[in-house]
């Protein structure tokens, strides 16, 4: 109890003492200590797709483009069919390219300075609608077509379609070598190939024509780099090009 006595006086001034200080507040950060803000990121937006840098270029408004800043992925068949395009650039020697089409054979064949380098199985004109035969250019191509019906007897009552309509027979892009009436163009009519079966136009696979397309415009001086073909493709816009030098095309049996 004594030694108690003797220690409670020390305790009770230690106890008013630290009552007396004052409560000490935190020092609310400086400003060098806030972390550095971070620059929002930046939108890539391809050049080539806008009308005011290529004037033959109809559609592919900025809108296409997430205002986030990132731009929807292409679908899976898009990726797997620019893969294709970059293989086939690689096998595709450099050169004089041009193509010919035997309406004969329903196959449309790719030649870099007059040698065969690339065939694809096509649909060409039936009998009442045939292909015309001659040498023809290539200057212009139209991705994500719509379709109007033309003025003829076979196409009474039918309906115009929207680009990436599943009513749209014109799949993917259409490539003018004869224009306005004729054109090489996808279809969905996939297991006619390698036979007659158009009203005139030379038909081919989706994924085909979509190949030969991108080479066309790699070849003519007309690239876009892979995201302006999925953002074309995705945006259910149309996209018009001209292209700077002329492909021919020769047709005949």
């Amino acid at each position: 109890m004594k030694r108690l006595a003797l220690i409670l006086p020390f305790v009770l001034t230690a106890v008013l003492l630290l009552a007396q200080q004052p409560s000490k507040k935190t020092a609310p950060p400086t400003p060098s200590s806030k972390p550095a803000p971070q620059a929002a990121p930046k939108t890539t937006t391809d050049q080539t797709t806008t009308a005011s840098d290529e004037g033959e270029l109809e559609a592919v408004p900025d809108q296409n483009i997430d205002p986030s800043g990132t731009t929807p992925p292409p679908p899976a068949d898009v990726s797997q069919q620019q893969a294709a395009v970059a293989s086939i650039q690689k096998r595709i020697p450099a050169g004089a390219l041009s193509l010919a089409t035997s309406l004969g054979k329903n196959i449309l064949v790719v030649r870099v300075n007059g040698r065969d380098v690339k065939t694809f199985p096509v649909s060409v004109g039936v009998k009442a609608h045939q292909t015309p035969q001659g040498h023809f250019s290539i200057r212009h191509i139209v991705w994500n077509p719509s379709w109007h019906p033309p003025k003829a007897k076979w196409a009474k009552g039918k309906q115009a379609a929207g680009p990436a309509s599943a009513d749209n027979p014109m799949k993917v892009v259409k490539i003018f070598f004869q224009e306005p009436d004729y054109y090489i163009h996808g279809t969905d009519h996939e297991d006619k190939l390698g036979a007659a079966a158009s009203h005139g136009c030379i038909r081919m696979s989706q994924a085909d024509v979509y190949e030969l397309g991108r080479l066309l415009q790699e070849r003519s001086g007309a690239a876009r780099q892979p995201l302006w073909y999925a953002r074309v493709i995705n945006g259910g816009q149309t996209a018009s090009v001209m292209l700077p030098k002329a492909v021919p095309i020769v047709i005949g049996w």
